[in-house]
């Protein structure tokens, strides 16, 4: 059926299959990803991103450690032709503070640097640490409960697979976490729900998803997107 799916998941008059689903059917093929309930699930690693969290309040930042950022606080893939604007997102662990670009709760990167002492705060996530990716397929109820279900017996499946990996957290890159959503959408909406359960941050992206599954179709411009972390 997962197969069926990608074939048949093309634009509206066009036979065939999309060529970003290869790497679906060969993450199936070789154990990578698996479905568990409603969500998909494979392996991966933490890139391009610091989680810190403080000591005592619990309070976590999050932190780009490279990328290019426009001055709306997003990721590009490169700057526009003469553009002199865009910044490089950097982090730093230095010998008392942490400091580097931080991410505000819309997900986008604050415009000045950010310091934190480093005896107030712990590293909860740094690049290299193994996670789990999230693919939401686009069949099936969406609530809050039944993704919380999927994410749990996901936990369990993949430390059984896995038992030489220490998974830190769940990662979902789509452009189902913008959180500009929030301005169109009910706030009882399953979609914003489902949001509320990650921390955003901006990446570069073609930015098509959003057309592609919910209108059929490309638009001539792509926009920024949004990752998340689900702890």
């Amino acid at each position: 059926s997962v197969f069926a799916y990608f074939f048949l998941n093309v634009l509206p008059g066009v036979f065939g299959m999309e060529k970003r689903y290869f790497d679906h059917m060969q993450g199936h093929l070789d154990g990578r990803m698996l479905n568990v309930e409603r969500l998909r699930f494979e392996t991966t690693k933490i890139k391009n991103v610091v989680l810190l969290a403080h000591k005592k309040s619990g309070k976590r930042v999050l932190f780009l450690t490279q990328g290019i950022l426009n001055t709306d606080g997003l990721c590009v893939a490169s700057p526009p032709h003469g553009d002199s604007t865009c910044k490089e997102a950097f982090f730093k662990e230095e010998d008392t503070q942490f400091i580097g670009t931080a991410v505000g709760e819309n997900g986008r990167v604050l415009p000045n640097p950010v310091c934190l002492p480093k005896a107030d705060y712990d590293i909860v996530l740094r690049p290299g640490d193994d996670c789990i990716d999230v693919h939401i397929p686009a069949w099936g109820a969406f609530t809050r409960e039944i993704c919380a279900h999927s994410y749990a017996r996901a936990r369990e499946i993949f430390k059984t697979l896995y038992p030489e990996k220490s998974f830190k957290a769940f990662h979902c890159h789509s452009w189902m976490l913008a959180p500009e959503l929030a301005l169109y959408l009910r706030p009882t909406s399953n979609l914003l729900a489902f949001q509320r359960d990650y921390i955003p941050y901006p990446t570069p992206s073609e930015g098509e998803d959003v057309f592609v599954f919910v209108f059929g179709t490309r638009p001539d411009t792509m926009p920024a997107t949004r990752a998340g972390f689900l702890l």
